[in-house]
């Protein structure tokens, strides 16, 4: 076998592996996704949570035992019927508007993310809410989101702004 002959094969053996990882890497064996399928129908949300109002008003007070978070109260109105656009499935058949439940208090040191778990572990219809002594070595930012109830499920509406607790 000359070098010539060598070569080709070297070649075609290192066309042949790195045409097997990118079979391997792009996927080959699963089915393909139709993302643009019109025919393929994605859960119907009745309403989206940036269509519900958002709280107003958040303040901060330092107590001894800790932050007091308070806000305003939400002012929503459930559209009616004739507000309420129609189902793509059954025109008849409306989805009931979401009914205002309470809220969730998020608390995050202010570098981080607001966090997937609120402070509450139900939502609480109270206008307050004391964080009791929060660790001293952050910086936090608290956030409150309304909650509603649409069909089964509880969706949030959109945060509130931040509020910063500084160092003292």
């Amino acid at each position: 076998m000359n070098t010539h002959q060598r070569n080709n094969k070297a070649r075609n053996s290192l066309h042949y592996y790195l045409t097997l990882a990118l079979i391997i890497i792009t996927g080959c064996g699963r089915k393909p996704r139709h993302l643009f399928d019109p025919e393929k129908k994605q859960p119907e949300e009745a309403f989206h949570r940036l269509a519900l109002p958002a709280v107003k008003g958040i303040t901060l007070e330092k107590h001894n035992k800790g932050n007091l978070i308070s806000w305003n109260e939400l002012s929503y109105v459930p559209p009616s019927r004739e507000e309420q656009p129609p189902t793509l499935h059954h025109e008849d058949a409306l989805p009931p508007a979401p009914i205002f439940i309470g809220y969730n208090v998020y608390r995050f040191a202010t570098a981080a993310f607001v966090p997937e778990h609120p402070l509450n572990k139900k939502p609480i219809t109270a206008m307050s809410y004391l964080d009791e002594l929060p660790p001293k070595k952050y910086e936090w930012g608290y956030v409150v989101r309304p909650v509603f109830k649409d069909r089964k499920a509880l969706i949030e509406g959109v945060s509130s702004q931040i509020i910063i607790d500084t160092l003292p």
